[in-house]
């Protein structure tokens, strides 16, 4: 019974390291903080100024992956504005980016925040 004990808690172990290892490597980590801080300069010029109607802040997370063609693709706009939502998917769908040295087919994930002025 210790032999079985021993055997489920060394499996039980390695599982865990292993989807550490996992979660760290696809949560949109910091790998290179210069590429992800001027992707994110990108991306922002191409969903920079939405009509905000009536409102006077709106705030967003935008979630996307860069393909091997380097578009984007966006995943999930997180916003209960559907304008927004469609705005963003608009007009950053299949954009080309020009950063260099952007990891493709990792999940990336950018707050916005738009106010009127």
């Amino acid at each position: 019974m210790k032999t079985f004990q021993k055997s489920l808690f060394v499996v039980l172990a390695f599982a865990c390291m292993s989807f550490t290892s996992m979660a760290n490597t696809y949560s949109g980590g910091e790998p290179n903080a210069t590429v992800n801080k001027e992707l994110r300069k990108e991306i922002i010029t191409h969903i920079d100024s939405p009509s905000m109607g009536n409102m006077d802040k709106i705030q967003l997370r935008v979630s996307f992956i860069i393909t091997k063609n380097n578009e984007v693709l966006v995943t999930n706009v997180d916003t209960d504005n559907s304008y927004i939502e469609s705005y963003v998917k608009s007009n950053l769908n299949y954009q080309k980016v020009e950063t260099e040295g952007v990891e493709t087919n990792l999940p990336y994930h950018v707050k916005v925040t738009y106010t009127k002025e």
